[in-house]
């Protein structure tokens, strides 16, 4: 049996880069490979996350002031979270070469050039000739790189074994720019079941409540979640460091990533405009409320394409107010079965494409 080593966002101080990277690791190690998360630290994307106080530009002096107690804190809880539970391996190009077979990237935004400057570690373009190359549901953007990056693009592209991807978005990147045309598959966090993610989930101290997990600040979805709560009785809890702190509401600013699943796990009501927050809410079955249309950040293709994947339609968040009328009835008899559809599909391309390097 073949050694395994993954390269992906495991060390961002982010709950859905957390989630892809231990579901991963998981759901190869259930197919019986020695799994590690090899360790490469991309300077770009611990400098957004690391809790730093900058005097230069003096304008974030007094909020980084104000907000770095609790990112310190998240970042710790991070820290320890992804030493116990990914334990990842270190990264040295010569040692990685002669200790793994196969290669995988993915999942998440590994190949969104805005967030990884366009490193090409994360193309697996430091793996020697003698070794393979998979992509699992990675993820681009919908930019494309620059003219002067595109070959440096088309060559990893080309040199990879096999390619899966999240998002017909993305698919549409590798098939534009190598010719290629890769799989689509789920998001790593639906390879594991729902009582997987329980038994991974840390302890709640609360109950009765809507959980709100923002990428960034959405007045709308703070808006919403106070109506929802002023209609349902619930508590609002809100799971994210530095979220605007508008109303009344329980503020979970440093929860490690396993505690994060239990507040996922237990909420009543979840309200959203992440992709994550979107795919945890369906693996527990939750009513659930998602903002896809983000004023800073334009529309969220990423969670549309998912929706849709399910045939999930009139959950979308429009206003701050939320009136029950406004939304479709969630049958999750049928939605799981969709989930499990693809779920199955997805594993069925992991275990073809790894078989097939297995043979080599």
């Amino acid at each position: 049996m073949k050694h395994i080593g993954i390269i992906t966002f495991h060390r961002a101080v982010n709950y859905g880069a957390f989630f892809q990277a231990y579901a991963l690791k998981e759901a190869l190690k259930s197919l019986g490979y020695t799994v590690d998360i090899i360790d490469y630290r991309s300077n770009k994307i611990e400098g957004v996350y690391y809790p730093t106080i900058r005097i230069k530009p003096l304008k974030y002096f007094p909020l980084d002031l104000l907000l770095y107690s609790s990112r310190r804190k998240k970042w710790d809880s991070f820290k320890d979270c992804v030493d116990d539970k990914l334990q990842p391996a270190d990264f040295d190009v010569n040692r990685v070469n002669k200790e793994y077979d196969i290669f995988i990237t993915g999942s998440d935004q590994i190949w969104n050039y805005s967030i990884t400057g366009n490193d090409r570690r994360y193309y697996l373009d430091f793996v020697d000739g003698t070794n393979r190359r998979i992509s699992y549901a990675a993820c681009s953007d919908k930019f494309f790189p620059s003219e002067a990056q595109l070959d440096n693009v088309r060559e990893d592209l080309l040199r990879f074994d096999e390619i899966s991807v999240r998002d017909e978005q993305t698919a549409h990147f590798v098939k534009k720019i190598s010719g290629r045309e890769p799989a689509i598959v789920l998001d790593p966090t639906f390879l594991l079941a729902e009582r997987q993610w329980k038994e991974f989930a840390g302890t709640v101290g609360q109950e009765n409540y809507i959980l709100v997990f923002s990428v960034g600040y959405s007045e709308r979805l703070s808006d919403f979640a106070h109506s929802l709560a002023a209609k349902t009785g619930k508590q609002v809890a809100f799971l994210n460091s530095g979220f605007k702190k508008k109303g009344r509401g329980i503020y979970l600013d440093a929860l490690a990533p396993d505690a994060a699943v239990g507040y996922f796990m237990n909420a009543d009501y979840v309200v959203t405009n992440s992709f994550h927050g979107t795919a945890m809410s369906l693996i527990f079955a939750k009513e659930f409320f998602v903002e896809l249309d983000h004023d800073k950040k334009g529309r969220n293709l990423r969670v549309e394409d998912m929706l849709s994947r399910f045939c999930i339609k009139g959950r979308e968040i429009k206003s701050g107010i939320y009136n029950n009328e406004d939304f479709d009835t969630l049958d999750y008899e049928v939605i799981n079965n969709k989930i499990a559809t693809h779920r199955d599909e997805s594993r069925d391309w992991l275990v073809m494409a790894l078989s097939r390097l297995d043979e080599v």
